[in-house]
């Protein structure tokens, strides 16, 4: 896992390690919440901004219904929703009907009927007085590295799933200085295209000049649908906060040829 995975799942998950003979006296984790992905808080948000989101499944069905973009004190703004589902995660694009207010804060907040509070207010942003109107730019990714662990392993809750870690070369928003910038990216249809039309099967952040692809851990929150072996071709996409993407990328990961983690750079 690298630093940067690290220090992500340590604020939404925990490890308690041992070495209990069995899995689950071994290792436990707190379960995921909600997180806006984008847009960041590091410079205000262009007035086409779109907010990304990701929901644990364990959230229930229907819950990309319950997400609400809102100014401070209710007023809810109207958006048309774009989602991807993984098997722990839902991926959530809300499109704003019309450009937000300039200089204005929104909060994101999810609608919980059965809890106390009711509503869950877990992002805010601030929006600028201009438009976002260019794609954003990046250099060539790099090699995947494919990983996977040998099966369970309590001191470090790895599940032997499969993941891929690809380095990313600096990228810029040619609009907007310390803009957040996601990879968008597809998993091929059936037919082994990968359409960039239809929504991502999910957005990563970057993290420490990184992409991870998949699940490292029991306790790591993210999490991407890579097949147990054999090969997949994956596509992916610079994207900002406005909706404009970046050149296509054709990323192929060979499973079967995935590297044991331990000891890697």
């Amino acid at each position: 896992m690298t630093l940067g995975r690290r220090l992500a799942v340590s604020l939404v998950a925990a490890c308690s390690v041992s070495f209990s003979a069995t899995p689950s006296d071994a290792c436990s984790c707190i379960a995921p919440t909600a997180r806006m992905l984008s847009p960041g808080r590091e410079a205000p948000a262009p007035l086409n901004t779109r907010v990304r989101v990701v929901l644990p499944s364990h959230y229930g069905t229907g819950v990309e219904d319950r997400v609400q973009l809102r100014k401070p004190g209710g007023e809810v703004v109207p958006v048309t929703r774009r989602k991807s589902a993984t098997s722990d995660q839902v991926f959530l694009e809300l499109v704003p009907e019309a450009p937000l207010s300039p200089a204005t804060r929104y909060e994101v907040a999810l609608r919980r009927t059965d809890h106390r509070p009711s509503t869950l207010v877990f992002g805010t942003f601030v929006t600028s007085d201009a438009l976002d109107t260019r794609s954003p730019v990046g250099g060539k990714l790099g090699t995947p590295r494919v990983f996977k662990a040998n099966g369970w392993s309590g001191a470090s809750c790895g599940i032997g799933t499969p993941w891929a870690e690809i380095d990313v070369p600096p990228t810029e928003d040619p609009d907007r200085e310390r803009a957040r910038l996601l990879y968008a990216v597809w998993l091929p249809s059936a037919s082994g295209k990968v359409d960039p039309r239809t929504p991502p099967t999910a957005y990563l952040e970057i993290a420490h000049g990184k992409l991870v692809i998949g699940k490292t851990s029991l306790c790591d929150p993210d999490d991407f649908p890579l097949p147990a072996r054999g090969q997949v071709n994956l596509g992916l996409a610079l994207v900002d906060e406005a909706g404009n993407f970046g050149k296509l990328a054709r990323v192929a990961l060979d499973i079967g040829r995935a590297k044991s983690p331990w000891g890697r750079k």
